[in-house]
């Protein structure tokens, strides 16, 4: 009963929230994104629906994660979110997955961007309302270049 209740929370809040992303940054990306976030977002879309196989019983890897983090660190949380969110969506569709399962995918990596953002707005280095310049960032932590663990995507 534990495990549904979180289920449902995880959902509820992650797919709440990718919609208030769509409503307050989705209009402005579509009318006024560059031409390197729509590059960013369609690798982010390609990462997912060509994940890299590990090996019999052995998962996957969406190269998703390193377009996600670009694009976050580029064209702000919104832009990662909404990208993240139709790749996973989208890939979710293609492999058959139940909608419930989806939904779970797509909340939990909402919730984890959205997470991720909010560090970095904290930090200082977003918002961004304006195109990336790499001297707007301040210096980036050693860790930062490590790969991110993003959640483990439910069969």
């Amino acid at each position: 009963m534990r495990a549904r209740a979180y289920v449902a929370a995880v959902i509820t809040s992650g797919i709440g929230l990718a919609l208030v992303f769509a409503a307050l940054d989705g209009r402005h990306l579509v009318e006024h994104g560059s031409l390197a976030m729509w590059l960013l977002a369609g690798a982010v879309v390609v990462g997912e629906l060509v994940p890299i196989k590990l090996g019999p019983n052995r998962g996957e890897v969406a190269p998703s994660t390193t377009f996600t983090f670009a694009l976050l660190v580029s064209s702000g949380v919104g832009a990662a979110v909404l990208a993240q969110a139709v790749g996973s969506a989208l890939a979710d569709v293609v492999d058959g997955k139940r909608p419930s399962r989806s939904a779970f995918n797509v909340a939990q990596y909402v919730l984890a961007i959205a997470a991720a953002g909010g560090v970095l707005v904290g930090l200082g280095v977003l918002p961004h309302h304006h195109e990336f310049d790499p001297s707007d960032v301040p210096a980036w932590p050693s860790s930062w270049s490590t790969p991110v663990s993003w959640p483990a995507r439910s069969r």
